[in-house]
């Protein structure tokens, strides 16, 4: 789960799975950041 302000986004992967560019790119968009920092997250 990734929570900033008022969003919220739940996402399921199984351990050791790649989140893959594409799906971060999404996620980052929809939150402000850029991949690089949603990485370091």
């Amino acid at each position: 789960m990734l929570v900033k302000g008022d969003r919220r986004v739940i996402f399921a992967f199984h351990d050791g799975a790649d989140l893959g560019g594409p799906m971060m790119a999404r996620v980052a968009r929809q939150f402000g950041y850029s991949v690089d920092e949603l990485r370091g997250l």
